[in-house]
């Protein structure tokens, strides 16, 4: 008796410990552990007092009394235990001769086939191409090896979708099994070869206890399934190629489609196929397609297209800002824009119950080196993108042949694009995800110094286009001598390249300010200053000036703090403040002369003289000039010294002591001269800036077509070199003259041009001006709504820039819709044109 007791005892032990708990209970081991050990207890303790009882020994306290039940709960027991037992074990029969002993219970559920197809499917038309192209058809051409095709690509990019979609499609080539199993690649532990394994096999159909357990039993198993079999085996999210190679079947009838991150390159003789974000059109067209009508209803494709580009155009980032949207109403998308505009918590948008972008990225990371996190965390450091493998270089400090080789690491591991020969990108999601890491890893004085390793390159590249536009830039403030001579296109090309390069040079800028690299900063704002000059863009030129002028305390060497205050006169200067560009051009010209910068210091006296011209000025102006254009001369430069002497002419005329035919002759002698010089730039400028001069005195002498002429010329020299500032003044003057000789629809015409021209380059005080005899013109041809309008917009923009000569005749103006014809305003109008014009 005792015998079978304790055989029956150690079968209900054995049955208790097969015995599955609910899912709240399995997922948790000590849980498991203390209830087994709360059960065993017990059981051995009834067991214990029935034996005791039925051995003739006494029960402790009242149990005494139930002696008599003891051999009846001893055979209850014994006859309960074998029938759980026997139960347990006809449970867990199969009908094959194989079965897993202790198989884990998820196992136990046998994997279905291919997941369902996925309804928001998108696009990717051109992929499916290649897929269908590297996949042959097995009637037309039938492998003589397995056909492997690895799917790659980034984290998100839908490469799961892909390859079921594609595996559903060619399922009828393939009718004699459909197998898929996640390996589980993206998460922190991948699956075991062993267990994919198991799961591919039942689903197969293969049951029983006695499966083979190990990897060779397995596969050998697996592989006898699917011998002479036309099957397609999706094996998705693999880490490795370790992980995939047990799971190839090995035949040339059965098709592998495996989708990772990484390309797997030790799979010999797979096809590869990368995936990356999607274009713009099937972007747009599947967050459309997850979000429904809300997105459809509100028709607003711009922003539509804002939510793609800050999804990074990625079918998962799309997918659940789809979602988002269809959850949020009817007006979704404004609101959906400014939150992903918000880097601040932006991944934790794109996760949705199991859908996380992150997961995808923290693999990626966790597969780098050190040496190759830094870089990746470091990009977003950089003030723009694509960039190069030198600025990747600068971040690290390391050789380009070394950066080169993370950067090829980074692009395999899907943490970055290339996009050119040397040129590569973050993609944007994985950008705000760099940051992140940039943030929590990497110490702040690392960060600074890779920042201005990187800004540095920056400032040396605008240096040397600086000094394609003027040489002497680069002679002047860094000490090296410029070329002797550039063409006009290489400059025209330099121009080119600051205006596409100008928003990024602002963010160098502000960066630079940042980290206090003071030498930076003024480096900047002196080789922007011929660019600024040339194309306008004066609220860009301010920002600079004024970071230039709060970094100057800081800075060593006299002849920086000197460029610096004559950048800041010049500015000023264009800007009709002349007491403030006078004061900066006096501190200028005092630190050159200390510095011994003779070229530096004429550059500035010229600069006052023209000050002290606009002022009424005009001895001042003339002592200023003169020594200007003698220190010209000493340092042999032509062109300079021959422009200034014509600004001299043009005071000499304002004080009565050229008349105007000696003007006239004067400015032809230097027209010619200056067209015997090398085409350049400044030279073009030259010609076009004395031509509409010359422009204005014929007009004076009432010489309208003369001065026409004139002003076509300069227009014509103007827009050569693309100076827009010049190129609306002439359009101005053109407007005026073609209003004197009565052609009203196109002086119009040619004031629209100017008015849009200053609008561009941010010259408010022009726009005004324009604006005021636009006004006029219209009042002349009676359409006297357009005329009020030109005018009130003329008194807003110049009361903006605290015109003076705006101060007096508005104070007398009456609201111009108080007169119907615009006579009175009209009056006013020319009165405040003349009085700008004669300065």
């Amino acid at each position: 008796m005792g015998g079978a007791f304790q055989s029956a005892l150690h079968e209900a032990i054995a049955v208790l410990r097969r015995y599955r708990f609910p899912i709240t209970v399995r997922r948790s081991t000590v849980l498991r552990a203390v209830i087994y050990g709360l059960v065993v207890v017990t059981f051995s303790l009834l067991t214990e007092f029935v034996v005791n009882a039925t051995a003739g020994g006494t029960l402790p306290g009242p149990l005494d009394g139930y002696r008599w039940f003891a051999w009846p709960a001893l055979g209850l027991i014994f006859v309960a235990s074998l029938i759980i037992a026997v139960r347990d074990r006809l449970r867990h029969r199969a009908p094959g001769p194989h079965s897993v002993a202790d198989v884990p219970a998820e196992l136990l559920i046998p994997p279905p086939g291919l997941p369902r197809t996925i309804d928001e499917f998108t696009g990717r038309e051109q992929e499916l191409d290649e897929l269908r192209i590297l996949v042959p058809v097995p009637e037309a051409h039938r492998p003589s090896v397995p056909v492997v095709v690895n799917i790659y690509g980034p984290a998100g990019a839908g490469k799961s979708t892909l390859a079921i979609r594609f595996a559903r499609e060619i399922m009828p080539r393939y009718p004699d099994a459909q197998l898929y199993v996640n390996l589980q690649g993206v998460s922190a532990k991948p699956r075991e070869p062993v267990e994919a394994l198991s799961r591919l096999v039942r689903a197969l159909g293969v049951r029983g206890r006695d499966l083979p357990t190990d990897l060779e039993g397995l596969t050998g198993l697996y592989r006898a399934n699917l011998e002479g079999k036309r099957a397609v085996v999706v094996l998705d999210h693999a880490a490795r190629e370790s992980q995939v190679r047990p799971l190839l079947p090995g035949f040339p009838t059965c098709l592998v489609l495996v989708t990772s991150q990484q390309p797997l390159d030790e799979l010999i003789g797979s096809k590869e196929l990368r995936l990356g974000v999607m274009s713009e059109d099937d972007a747009v067209a599947l967050l459309e397609r997850v979000a429904g009508d809300p997105v459809r209803r509100l028709g607003d494709a711009e922003a539509v297209k804002q939510v793609t580009e800050l999804c990074g155009n990625l079918p998962l980032a799309l997918s659940i800002a789809g979602v988002l949207l269809r959850r949020h109403g009817k007006h979704p998308i404004a609101e959906l824009v400014v939150q992903l505009t918000d880097k601040r918590g932006l991944l934790e948008r794109f996760h949705m119950g199991e859908l996380d972008v992150r997961v995808g990225f923290d693999v990626g990371y966790d597969h780098l080196s050190r040496r190759e996190r830094t870089l990746f965390r470091r990009l977003r450091l950089l003030p723009e993108q694509p960039f190069s493998a030198d600025m990747a270089a600068a971040l690290v400090d390391s050789s380009r042949d070394e950066a080169q080789q993370l950067l090829r690491r980074l692009v395999a591991e899907q943490m970055l694009e290339q996009v050119g020969d040397d040129r590569y990108a973050l993609q944007n999601l994985i950008a705000v995800y760099a940051e992140e890491k940039l943030e929590k890893e990497e110490p702040r004085c690392e960060r600074q110094a890779g920042l201005g390793r990187a800004l540095w390159l920056y400032v040396e590249e605008t240096m040397r286009q600086s000094a394609l536009l003027d040489p002497r830039i680069l002679e002047t403030a860094n000490g090296a001598a410029g070329r002797a001579s550039v063409s006009l296109d290489e400059q025209l090309t330099a121009l080119d390249w600051f205006e596409r390069e100008r928003a990024t040079l602002m963010t160098v800028l502000r960066r630079a300010v940042e980290i206090q690299a003071h030498d930076m900063v003024w480096r900047l704002a002196v080789s922007l200053q011929p660019f600024f000059d040339l194309r306008g863009h004066r609220t860009n030129w301010a920002e600079v000036q004024d970071a230039a002028l709060r970094s100057a305390p800081a800075i060593e060497g006299i002849h920086a703090r000197a460029w610096i205050e004559l950048g800041c006169g010049h500015l000023q200067w264009l800007q009709r403040r002349h007491e403030q560009a006078h004061s900066h051009l006096e501190e200028a010209v005092e630190m050159a002369m200390a510095g011994q910068q003779p070229r530096l210091e004429a550059r500035t006296r010229y600069l006052m003289g023209r000050v002290a011209q606009d002022t009424g000025r005009l001895n001042e102006a003339l002592v200023h000039l003169n020594r200007a254009a003698n220190t010209f001369h000493d340092e042999d430069l032509l062109r300079e010294q021959t422009n200034t002497l014509f600004d001299i002419a043009m005071v000499l005329h304002e004080l009565d002591q050229l008349t105007v035919r000696e003007v006239l002759h004067h400015g032809e002698s230097v027209l010619t001269a200056l067209a015997g010089m090398p085409a350049e730039l400044w030279v073009v400028r030259s010609i076009g800036r004395i031509k509409d001069y010359l422009g204005h005195v014929t007009e004076k002498l009432g010489d309208m077509e003369r001065a026409g002429t004139y002003y076509i010329g300069g227009g014509e020299a103007f827009q050569r070199i693309r100076f827009r500032h010049g190129y609306g003044h002439t359009r101005r003057d053109l407007g005026r003259v073609r209003m004197r000789q009565g052609s009203l629809e196109r002086a119009a015409a040619f004031l629209e041009e100017s008015i849009a021209t200053f609008r561009t380059i941010g010259d408010r005080y022009d726009e005004g001006l324009t604006l005021l005899l636009a006004g006029d013109v219209q009042d002349r041809l009676g359409r006297q709504m357009e005329a009020d309008r030109h005018w009130q917009n003329a008194l807003k923009v110049l009361s903006e820039v605290g015109a003076e000569e705006i101060v007096e005749p508005r104070l007398h103006l009456q609201p111009l819709s108080a007169s119907p014809h615009g006579g009175r305003s009209g009056r006013h109008v020319r009165l405040v044109l003349r009085r700008a014009e004669s300065r």
